[in-house]
């Protein structure tokens, strides 16, 4: 039995009704499904966003057929998706000598793609619709990174939260790294505090790094505070955002110390489960532009939305507990409700004015069917076929 993973995008039904709802700030575009790209999960394939284009592929050759793999680029404004062949003489091999079957890492930047796994980097360039090795890397740093964004064509950002123990020479368990490629050495590295590293294994990962679209910050937000530290490109810090909003229920002191002396923190995902049911904590946060941000939030494991924006040098809440209704079960979805869509975001992508959420969904118009019905399907559907590849695109609206 396939695992059931998707539904389409934020478990909501588009409605004009409510301006404490998160339609209030979207508005849908077009969505695009990708019926010859099928995956059991969204992690099957790696997505970058890059200006007006998303870029993803899905690596999963075997041991001896390991040299080439797809590359796709949806290009947002026009629609269309281009798609390249990229081989690579010993693709496995370019990075390490042991097999691995997909590189973890991947990001783009105008003509440059960052394929990457543990401490090995590979960086191609795109030379018309050709693309080939520009340079192979092996990192010089503490933590091996999880997240990883050009910040430049010379300079890349990374960052990592290690969650699964803490190792008694590394002094902190939360590392981001500047690095530059010519010449190819750690520039800028600092280690953040982070506490309740721990629930960071459980249902709500997060990605608590975030650069916004010139490129010009860096983002690092807390998990049981609402706090935000914003970063230049030399890891200075220039400014911090923090609330604490009356709807905010923080999580007690003496339970993150609690979790947090534990040398394995990932055998305390039983106790971290609950608190995060009980309390508050930030999830992810969005640059909507350089002086607007979307944070994601569960609060008594319900999902909100809050706008914070920027004005006469001081982030204030403009919009706030923007909720994500589930609809009745015996509902009928209609053309003007749109999709039944996620609570819990796949991947997403700010450009501009245009929010782009990419999924995996089951082939299955919901349209005119109930809520009940529609769930049924689906379970029925994912006993016997992959999902789709898909990607919707929203227009913001705000303030």
């Amino acid at each position: 039995m396939k695992t059931f993973y998707v539904f389409i995008l934020f478990q909501i039904i588009i409605s004009a009704y409510s301006q404490n709802h998160l339609c209030s700030i979207l508005e849908h575009d077009t969505t695009i499904i990708f019926n010859h790209l099928q995956t059991d999960y969204l992690d099957d394939y790696r997505v970058a966003l890059d200006n007006e284009r998303i870029w993803f592929y899905k690596y999963n050759a075997s041991y001896m057929h390991a040299n080439e793999f797809t590359l796709y680029c949806f290009y947002i404004n026009e629609t269309k998706v281009d798609s390249f062949i990229i081989k690579i003489p010993r693709l496995n091999s370019s990075l390490r000598k042991d097999y691995y079957d997909n590189y973890n890492l991947f990001t783009v930047y105008n003509d440059f793609i960052l394929l990457g796994y543990d401490r090995y980097l590979l960086i191609l360039k795109r030379n018309n619709n050709t693309f080939k090795i520009y340079k192979k890397l092996k990192l010089n740093i503490q933590l091996l990174p999880e997240f990883a964004s050009f910040i430049s064509e010379n300079s890349i950002f990374l960052a990592r939260n290690e969650n699964f123990s803490i190792y008694p020479k590394i002094k902190s368990n939360t590392q981001i790294t500047v690095y530059n490629l010519y010449p190819a050495k750690k520039g800028y590295s600092i280690q953040p505090f982070f506490p309740f590293i721990a629930s960071t294994h459980c249902r709500y990962g997060g990605d608590f790094f975030s650069v916004n679209s010139d490129r010009t910050c860096i983002s690092f937000h807390q998990r049981t505070n609402y706090h935000i530290d914003l970063f230049d490109t030399s890891l200075l810090l220039r400014e911090s955002i923090h609330f604490t909003p009356d709807y905010w229920h923080q999580v007690p002191e003496d339970q993150i110390r609690l979790i947090d002396s534990s040398q394995q923190a990932y055998i305390l995902i039983s106790c971290v489960m609950p608190l995060l049911k009980k309390h508050s904590f930030l999830d992810h946060v969005y640059w909507l532009d350089s002086n607007t941000i979307l944070t994601k939030y569960f609060n008594q494991n319900i999902c909100y939305y809050d706008v914070i924006e920027k004005q006469n040098n001081e982030w204030k809440i403009s919009k706030s507990q923007l909720n994500v209704n589930t609809p009745n079960t015996n509902e009928v979805i209609t053309k003007k409700q749109y999709w039944i869509v996620k609570q819990h975001l796949d991947k997403v992508f700010i450009y501009k004015n245009k929010m782009i959420c990419v999924s995996s969904i089951p082939a299955i118009n919901p349209i005119g069917k109930t809520i009940d019905a529609y769930t049924a399907d689906k379970t029925t559907y994912f006993k016997n076929q992959s999902a789709c590849f898909s990607i919707a695109v929203f227009t913001l609206k705000y303030p």
